[in-house]
């Protein structure tokens, strides 16, 4: 991060709590919307008071951010670990959901100034607390939207979600898609802030490497729908052509394990390395040092890609899957190229395809379209927009941040 940024002294300011829940319902360290929040977070605090209240294990200690942050450890976090039947892992996650939800309740509760209370997705995890603190503490709520789909499934759970949704100050969304389907929802246009993932270009351009040491990477969470399975099986029918030719894949999730089986099968262990989570500087250093990205994520809710832009910033060629999210962001970049949802055979092709192009031109061309999306820019925009949602006398306090 840009520390001259951090030196600067604050002027007036407000108490911002920040609502990371760091999804309880999956094991892969941290998402990229809760990355993009808490990277927002670090920019807000320059010149703001603010606070995360996390579950743990802590995401903003994850990605090594200086935070003031107030940690839950939730007690049946080892339990989940061993194998249970679906009824007994439905009924420990319920547990440990509501222990979350009054615990946080209770912590947001007793602070004594809290000017704004962010939730930093649009799941009840973190959603419900906010909205019962911002509720107790007569607090704008804002909410990040980070996902599409919201009333395609119709359960209860979503109809609850959808509820506090609607009483929230201000809703951000991440992407033009998450705007559509809130505003084919019913929201009115008054409510949302229309904003995007971002980088910090001045903090990936101080990241240097001195050459291409891999073929491919991958960073996400480990997880099937996040076509994991299917690169791995592409992988192996690239390396049966080229045996010297070298994927990374960096993440954690449920998956993983089973990753490294389906590695093992093929026998690939000389050409597919799982790294799991790295921090944020190393993650740089290993795209830096790969040829090109590839994200065959089958995911189609998903409001934005965090790594794709990543990648784009690491001056990478990105092959997707050709999903309706990523055509949109993406598709006016030359550099970004997609192939059939699920078809290895095509996805193998594309991958020889773009590492026998021009892979440095292209890349030059993402690093390029990325910059359309730095992170001070996007962040100064954002912030003043949640300004104006919320109607706070900003006279005599400075909006930059």
């Amino acid at each position: 991060m840009n520390k001259s940024l951090q030196s600067e002294e604050k002027k007036e300011s407000l108490n911002i709590l920040f609502i990371v829940s760091n999804n309880l319902n999956w094991s892969g360290k941290i998402g990229g919307g809760e990355i993009r929040v808490l990277k927002s977070a670090k920019r807000l605090s320059y010149k703001n008071n603010v606070k995360i209240l996390e579950s743990a294990p802590s995401p903003t200690r994850l990605l090594g951010l200086d935070l003031p942050t107030i940690t839950i450890t939730l007690p049946i976090m080892g339990i989940l670990e061993n194998e249970h039947n679906n009824f007994e892992r439905i009924l420990l996650l319920l547990i440990r959901f509501f222990i979350w939800i009054l615990t946080s309740i209770k912590i947001g509760f007793d602070r004594e100034d809290i000017d704004i209370v962010v939730a930093a997705n649009g799941t009840l995890s973190d959603l419900l607390p906010a909205y019962i603190i911002a509720a107790l503490k007569n607090s704008p709520l804002i909410c990040y939207v980070q996902i599409t789909g919201y009333g395609s499934h119709n359960t209860l759970k979503e109809r609850i979600t959808l509820y506090l949704l609607r009483k929230a100050t201000a809703l951000i969304s991440v992407s033009k898609l998450v705007y559509k389907n809130l505003i084919c929802l019913g929201f009115p246009d008054s409510q949302i802030i229309l904003s995007s993932n971002f980088v910090d270009h001045q903090y990936f351009d101080s990241i240097t490497v001195c050459d291409k040491k891999y073929d491919a990477c991958f960073v996400g969470r480990v997880e099937k729908i996040k076509g994991v399975e299917d690169l791995i099986k592409a992988w192996n029918i690239v390396a049966k052509k080229n045996k010297k030719r070298t994927l990374l894949i960096i993440g954690a999730g449920n998956y993983y394990n089973h990753a490294m089986n389906i590695i093992s099968k093929y026998g690939l262990e000389e050409n597919v390395k799982m790294l799991g989570f790295l921090p944020e500087e190393e993650k740089i250093k290993k795209m830096k040092q790969s040829r090109i990205f590839i994200h065959p994520s089958k995911l189609e809710e998903e409001g934005s890609s965090l790594s794709i832009l990543e990648a784009m910033a690491c001056s990478l060629p990105v092959l997707s899957y050709d999903n309706k999210t990523h055509k949109v962001l993406f598709s006016e970049c030359n550099g970004f190229i997609t192939s059939p949802t699920g078809n290895i055979e095509r996805l193998a092709q594309n991958i020889e395809r773009l590492l026998n192009m021009d892979y440095m031109k292209l890349g030059i061309k993402c690093k390029k379209f990325s910059k359309r999306y730095d992170e001070r820019d996007v962040l100064e925009r954002e912030f003043n927009l949640i300004l104006n949602k919320i109607n706070l006398d900003t006279e005599g306090k400075s909006n930059e941040i």
